[in-house]
């Protein structure tokens, strides 16, 4: 299994076909491995268009091996991406890293309204700078991650929350396979 960094990726490759936008050098790292003409490799600051979808990697801090069936090999260096779609918030998903104040450059060439930040610690950022992160942003939506999933992950969602002050009610939560609407605002639960 490709495990921390890679996830499901070779059930949704069989499953789906997906293209894969990924840093170069996984891309070349996974290919091998798991086939497939899909991989859109490509590198930190650079912008490409899927199906009228705008990805621009950003930077982050973090380590960046990936599992493969003959052992560990190099993921590349850690990312972040911002998502546009044609009439909906853009979104930000750090990746797995710590705060930077460069994520104020990010706010400024790419305005994401909704931010997903880990917040876990020890691994990734814990709540107070995930809630430094967030106050680089104007974001209308933050949706926790990288935290709960086991005992090593002491942050907490109320922690990021307190963090955060009045920002609070701009936290949204999800459980494992919860959805939610992306609007041209931010987000939105279902009722």
């Amino acid at each position: 299994a490709a495990a921390d960094h890679v996830g499901d990726l070779p059930a949704l490759l069989k499953a789906h076909q997906p293209q894969v936008v990924c840093i170069y050098d996984l891309a070349m790292q996974l290919s091998p491995h798991y086939p497939s003409d899909r991989y859109m490799g490509m590198n930190i600051g650079g912008t490409q268009t899927l199906d009228g979808v705008r990805f621009s990697m950003t930077r982050a801090y973090h380590s960046s091996s990936v599992s493969l069936p003959n052992g560990t090999g190099y993921g590349g260096t850690a990312t972040g991406m911002v998502i546009h779609a044609p009439e909906l918030a853009g979104v930000y998903h750090a990746g797995d890293t710590d705060v930077f104040g460069d994520m104020k450059l990010i706010d400024e060439l790419f305005a994401p309204k909704i931010l997903l930040l880990p917040m876990g610690d020890h691994f990734v950022m814990g709540p107070r700078g995930a809630a430094i992160a967030a106050r680089f942003f104007n974001p209308s939506a933050i949706v926790p991650m990288h935290y709960g999933t086991f005992p090593i992950l002491t942050g907490t969602v109320d922690e990021f929350k307190r963090d955060l002050g009045d920002w609070s009610s701009r936290v949204h939560p999800l459980k494992p396979g919860e959805s939610v609407s992306w609007t041209a605002d931010g987000i939105r639960r279902p009722r």
